[in-house]
């Protein structure tokens, strides 16, 4: 009987877990957007947009591609290559920690290479 209330709760936990994964993307993804959304429409009333665009270009727009390509690239290696596990520098990198660690190694070394290339424009007024 115990072995029976087992399985009918761990069917129950594998039924949630993906439901409630998306209700948790879902609200973060409408808030985030809520947010971005009203804080973009009131610096573009004010103009302040293009400003802050034309003296900081690359953290608009390219720490938030960066994000984004690190995301691509370690989303890619694990759907062609399965989990990531790592080990480096005496450390070892399993479940959930091998995908954050390989995202922020990648992240940090696109940023760093955007930086290297950066020529900032000459803003007149």
């Amino acid at each position: 009987m115990a072995s029976e209330s087992a399985t009918i709760s761990g069917d129950f936990e594998a039924w949630l877990r993906p439901i409630l994964i998306v209700a948790i993307l879902l609200v973060g993804a409408s808030f985030t957007s809520i947010t971005m959304g009203f804080l973009l429409f009131e610096a573009i009333r004010q103009r302040a947009f293009a400003t802050l665009v034309q003296t900081q270009f690359l953290s608009v727009f390219g720490a938030p591609i960066c994000m984004i390509t690190a995301l691509v690239l370690v989303l890619m290696l694990r759907v062609v290559s399965g989990k990531i596990e790592f080990k480096a520098a005496g450390m070892e990198f399993k479940g959930a920690s091998g995908p954050i660690v390989l995202w922020l190694l990648c992240f940090l070394a696109l940023a760093v290479v955007c930086r290297m290339l950066w020529i900032a424009p000459a803003i007149t007024k």
